[in-house]
């Protein structure tokens, strides 16, 4: 990634002297006369001439090696952000809102540093939150809980869903499952940072049958599951993790799953809980590289 210094022709100097007369003596006889030789010449000096110089261009990483082998694997542990949760009260569109705008900045806080660590440019996520059952974006329509689209960089998150549950379920699991919501859709866009986003989505495109297409798409999002833990993981002190929130969220990651699905590309519960709690246990974003696992583990 340099670029070549130039270096310099060697300088030729030639210094051409003119033919010698040698002379004999003989002292018997009367000198002779010497024929007279100019003084020689210099030719002229060679001016120096500068190699070429050379742009070095740094090979091109694959698909493969980019999600293999991408730099944020070796970043270590995730710096905690130290915010603790944001107020909880998810019974309207605007306070579902306050939540997720209180939270956005303290993900950007942990993850900023470790991209930067890494090489990658960092920038914050666009976060938008709707009414309804779903929001068309660049992307398709977002569904669900959450989606994130990597054409525009944004988080979408379903307010009305978050409402609907936390009226009809324990208060403190609705806020687990709203925590996980956008540290994973932040985790789709740690890997839309990276280049492992676009990496998979190439892969997944040129893989042969859908097998092959929906393991590559559970292998995204459970490394999206593993970065949401990472967050939560580094943070549980301050956010904190603890008490009846820690037990409903390990009750919602061991419970979240594909497997009832027609489409299995997600991953199942038991494999979602595997690499969420890999991902909180260790804090260490290298933990969740789930392009070197194996089939069964991305199941």
């Amino acid at each position: 990634m340099g670029e070549d210094d130039p270096t310099s022709g060697p300088t030729t100097d030639p210094s051409p002297t003119g033919p010698t007369s040698a002379t004999t003596s003989d002292p018997t006889s009367a000198p002779t006369s010497v024929p007279t030789v100019a003084p020689p010449t210099k030719a002229p000096t060679k001016a120096p001439t500068k190699a070429p110089t050379t742009k070095a261009t740094p090979p091109q990483l694959t698909n493969t090696q980019i999600v293999v082998r991408n730099r944020v694997y070796f970043t270590g542990l995730l710096p905690a952000s130290r915010c603790s949760e944001p107020p909880f009260r998810p019974t309207s569109v605007g306070a579902v809102r306050a939540y997720y705008t209180r939270f956005l900045p303290c993900l950007n806080k942990a993850w900023r540093p470790a991209m930067i660590k890494a090489g990658h440019r960092y920038r914050s996520p666009r976060l938008l939150v709707f009414a309804g059952t779903s929001f068309e974006t660049p992307c398709g329509p977002a569904r669900g809980d959450g989606y994130y689209c990597g054409s525009s960089e944004t988080i979408y998150l379903n307010a009305t869903k978050a409402i609907s549950n936390y009226r009809q379920f324990d208060p403190v699991w609705t806020r687990a499952d709203m925590a996980f919501t956008i540290a994973h859709e932040y985790g789709h866009h740690v890997q839309q940072m990276t280049g492992i986003m676009r990496a998979s989505w190439d892969r997944q495109y040129e893989l042969s049958g859908q097998s092959a297409k929906l393991e590559e798409n559970r292998r995204r999002e459970l490394q999206a599951s593993c970065f949401s833990a990472v967050y939560l993981g580094a943070d549980k002190t301050y956010f904190p993790v603890s008490g009846r929130f820690a037990y409903w969220w390990r009750w919602a990651m061991a419970n979240r799953g594909d497997q009832w699905n027609p489409v299995r590309d997600h991953g199942d519960k038991k494999w979602h809980s595997w690499w969420s709690m890999r991902g909180f246990n260790s804090k260490n974003p290298g933990l969740c590289n789930t392009y070197t696992a194996s089939s069964a583990t991305v199941s």
